[in-house]
């Protein structure tokens, strides 16, 4: 047995494991289920980890989901936090799906109003939508959320310079390399 710091009593296994044996059981001489293979180091010879029994009884048990019915419970999570909504924006942003990431920002922004990071993804998002105004507007209160984040002046900057507002834009990128 191996005390694992963060990880716990972890035992390690002398018999070789094939890849992707994750999660089989770990048996002992009379048959009984002493373990379950967890991981193995590839460059090593013979080290492989399991989780003891203890431990695995330990664990809390949850009903059975489909794969379904567990990504609707998760996107319902993350529909109720300003990190989930924050997250979606982020996946549909990165999926050029645009009107879903502002609408997905917005939400974030009212449970979360002072969140640099959402107030900067809404002016990306709207910059890409043709919205300078608001990408501006969204800067600027991503600025005034966290005055002393170089990633939200840059965020000022990028929509200053997509209005053609070049030397406030300049001042914004200089203020960020000054916090950086």
């Amino acid at each position: 047995f191996r005390d694992e710091p963060g990880i716990g009593k972890r035992m390690q296994v002398t018999a070789p494991i094939s890849h992707g044996s994750s999660g089989s059981p770990v048996v002992n001489m009379q048959g009984f289920v002493v373990g379950v293979i967890t991981s193995t180091i590839e460059s090593g010879q013979n080290l492989n980890f399991a989780a003891p029994m203890d431990m695995i009884s330990a664990m809390k048990t949850h009903e059975a989901l489909s794969f379904d019915a567990w990504a609707a419970r998760e996107r319902a999570a993350m529909l109720n936090s300003p990190d989930g909504l924050y997250k979606l924006a982020l996946r549909a942003y990165n999926k050029d799906e645009n009107a879903e990431s502002e609408r997905m920002c917005e939400k974030a922004l009212v449970k979360n109003p002072t969140s640099s990071k959402t107030w900067i993804l809404l002016s990306y998002v709207e910059s890409a939508l043709g919205k300078n105004a608001a990408s501006i507007n969204s800067a600027e209160q991503a600025v005034k959320a966290d005055s002393s984040n170089a990633p939200t002046w840059e965020a000022l900057g990028i929509a200053y310079k997509q209005s053609k507002r070049y030397q406030e834009a300049i001042i914004c990128y200089k203020r960020a390399l000054l916090l950086d």
